[in-house]
């Protein structure tokens, strides 16, 4: 089997680090959904990937031209949440800019690990995720290289570190109907 990188909601700083791990690792293939898909910005991931291929150009080539391509550019807007569940590992985007990560529930709901970048301090949902060990915060290319590698070559700890994620997500369910209880005891909706 592949081993599978998808990366959602990439900035610039995500997509540096990330390529410099898909140029020394031969055997890793990457699936990019950037954060901004205007044409500069996926231009410029194009460049930064090696044997990188837009999906709306994948979707022309042949069945005998797709295999030729390691990286795999998004250029479209809702795909993202589904895609998580091909990968490997998942690298969710946003943790090198002010703002913060971006949603890590949508990766760790499939029982993927989830690799982010350092600034999520104010995500209790990433903190607790990190805390749980079903995933791992990176500062640079050498600590992604060392998690995914790491990750990769311990098939028991790759798979053990999605079920903590997983777990997470399943263990936040029913906030739904803890509303509508609620609601309805307190009779909130009535004439």
């Amino acid at each position: 089997k592949q081993n599978v990188i998808v990366a959602g909601s990439t900035w610039a700083d995500d997509d540096k680090i990330l390529s410099a791990y898909a140029k020394q690792n031969e055997s890793v293939a990457l699936i990019i959904a950037p954060h901004d898909i205007k044409q500069k910005r996926i231009g410029e991931c194009l460049q930064l990937y090696p044997s990188a291929i837009t999906l709306s150009d994948w979707n022309k080539l042949s069945e005998e031209e797709n295999n030729n391509f390691k990286t795999l550019i998004i250029n479209n807007i809702g795909m993202l949440a589904q895609l998580y569940y091909y990968g490997s590992i998942c690298y969710v985007g946003g943790g090198f800019t002010r703002d913060g990560v971006h949603n890590v529930l949508e990766a760790a709901v499939y029982n993927k690990p989830v690799v982010i970048g350092p600034e999520y301090d104010k995500y209790t949902e990433v903190k607790k995720l990190i805390a749980e060990q079903g995933g791992e915060s990176i500062k640079t290319a050498e600590e992604l290289k060392l998690v995914c590698d790491d990750l990769f070559a311990n098939n028991t700890k790759r798979l053990t570190t999605g079920w903590n994620a997983g777990n997470y997500v399943r263990s936040k369910t029913g906030a739904t109907d803890k509303i509508l209880s609620f609601i309805q005891k307190n009779r909130l909706l009535t004439n």
